[in-house]
């Protein structure tokens, strides 16, 4: 996989955590949402680009960057050739959406 790719996406898994804790606690504490709040504008952007992607890339992006899944969640579904193959098209695909949304 190109490095630049997963350490993209790593930041972008980081942040994203980070603005939806951040985001969560102003809200809740507001009790309204800013819709202009940098926190949820991130958190907006990952969220649509999620969605942009099939459903085995989401399933893959999902448990691999944003969910603390079984690091070998994959092996039932892939031997581990296909599965960085299928990776690395998903990583690559859901990077490209994130910036052209953000």
């Amino acid at each position: 996989m190109e490095q630049k790719n997963e350490d993209t996406i790593q930041s972008i898994s980081q942040t994203y955590f980070i603005c939806r804790n951040e985001f969560s606690l102003i809200s809740f504490s507001s009790g309204h949402i800013d819709y202009y709040n940098p926190f949820y504008l991130f958190y907006r952007d990952v969220e649509i680009a999620l969605s942009l992607l099939n459903e085995e890339e989401k399933m893959i992006i999902q448990n691999e960057y944003f969910t603390r899944s079984n690091p070998k969640w994959w092996e039932s579904f892939y031997s581990k050739k296909k599965y960085e193959i299928k990776k690395e098209k998903a990583v690559k695909k859901f990077v490209r959406l994130f910036h052209e949304i953000h």
